[in-house]
């Protein structure tokens, strides 16, 4: 999979407010390319350097699965575990996407 480049930095004038904002841009929508692969999204390290925790990063991992029973299987078994341990945090499953595919 092919990762989107860095947004380019600056040596000098990088303090200047436009090229903080432009910057801060750029580096918003890589991170949003980032999270639209498929790899990058059921890879550990993304969560890890999001801070996010299991409940949060399972959504897009279940959504982003592969067609097959295997994998399905396993974002299953951690979208119950989620669940089962974050009971406070069932409201990201309220999203109709993910309503739609687990009712398949």
């Amino acid at each position: 999979c092919a990762l989107p480049g860095l947004p380019p930095k600056k040596v000098l004038g990088n303090r200047e407010s436009a090229f903080v904002e432009r910057r801060k841009q750029m580096l918003e929508d890589y991170l949003k390319a980032l999270l639209m692969l498929p790899a990058v999204i059921q890879d550990g390290m993304i969560w890890a350097f999001l801070d996010a925790d299991e409940a949060t990063a399972v959504v897009p991992r279940f959504l982003c699965r592969q067609a097959t029973h295997p994998a399905a299987e396993k974002c299953l078994s951690a979208l119950k575990r989620a669940v089962a341990e974050k009971q406070e945090e069932v409201f990201r499953l309220c999203d109709a996407t993910v309503l739609e595919e687990l009712a398949k």
